[in-house]
């Protein structure tokens, strides 16, 4: 049930980051982005995690058929 709550306040911050960001976007020169407005409120990842994380992306990609040459047609 706590999870269940943390996730729905996380969903809040991010919508209202969201149009947060469309209001300041209209005022300033270059875009705000959505991601830059919540940096401060998501969790830091772990090297562990980082690293959990890019093989998993290398995993799936050569299961996808990457060659590994750059050919990818």
């Amino acid at each position: 049930m706590a999870e269940c709550r943390a996730k729905d306040e996380q969903r809040k911050k991010w919508a209202t980051a969201y149009w947060v960001a469309c209001l300041m976007s209209v005022h300033t020169r270059k875009p705000v982005r959505t991601e830059k407005l919540m940096k401060p409120f998501l969790p830091k990842k772990t090297s562990s995690e980082i690293v959990a994380e890019r093989d998993a992306f290398f995993e799936e990609f050569r299961r996808k058929g990457g060659d590994g040459n750059g050919n990818h047609r």
